[in-house]
């Protein structure tokens, strides 16, 4: 037989577990839409991409690699005009990774 002191650290317990379970699909949102507007940007399904990189967007405004994701998709879509936003904001919020120098790159092409 559990003790009541027992029994009430068990209940916390579950109660704790049960709202941190509540929480992880919405923290693991932004990865899951990058993911998969990576997976619908290889397939060449690139308005579904662009939905889904700018639904990671909403998590996490400033994530280089979406951004950038974000951009090269507008480039084939032919919005140029999105496309250069969206290098420009990955030169200015993350100007010395491997994003920016790219986005720096296509900057150049598209002026």
């Amino acid at each position: 037989m559990l003790s009541l002191a027992l029994k009430a650290s068990l209940a916390v317990a579950f109660c704790a577990g049960m709202a941190l379970a509540a929480i992880a699909p919405a923290s693991a949102a932004p990865d899951a839409y990058y993911v998969e507007g990576t997976k619908l940007y290889a397939k060449g399904d690139l308005k579904r991409a662009a939905a889904m990189f700018q639904m990671s967007l909403k998590y996490n405004p400033t994530n280089a690699d979406v951004l950038y994701y974000s951009a090269v998709t507008h480039q084939r879509l032919g919005d140029l005009k999105r496309a250069k936003f969206y290098y420009e904001n990955v030169v200015r919020v993350a100007p010395s990774t491997q994003p920016a120098i790219m986005a720096t790159d296509a900057l150049k092409v598209l002026m």
